[in-house]
């Protein structure tokens, strides 16, 4: 993969996320159509992945137990979430972050933090 400035950055180079999701991450900047891709941590210890364009506001419907039948049926415990460039590149990070084993979600939580 080139690194490229991120046409949705001002002034900034997004960093690679280092694994074979293949796309941008800007991660801890400010992008002006900000996408985010989100894994929720149950309460039993399983993972939900989702894609939104406002991730408080899709946060804050999990929290209240709308939205995803997995963590209305599993619980909100705790999230993590990372910001792309597109939402072309996101669509595409969620679906190959579905298919990773919980053990590599997991390490995603140690990479961009824990939110609850």
């Amino acid at each position: 993969m080139t690194k490229t400035k991120c046409m949705n950055l001002e002034n900034r180079k997004c960093p690679i996320f280092n694994n074979d999701l293949d796309t941008m991450i800007c991660n801890g900047y400010t992008c002006k159509n900000p996408v985010y891709i989100y894994i929720v941590r149950c309460i039993n210890g399983s993972f939900y992945t989702g894609y939104t364009t406002n991730i408080e506001q899709r946060i804050k419907q999990h929290k209240a137990g709308k939205g995803a039948r997995h963590i209305k049926i599993y619980g909100f415990k705790e999230y993590t979430y990372l910001q792309c460039q597109d939402s072309s590149s996101g669509r595409r990070i969620e679906l190959k972050i579905k298919k990773w084993k919980p053990e590599r979600k997991a390490k995603m939580f140690k990479l961009y933090g824990i939110y609850q």
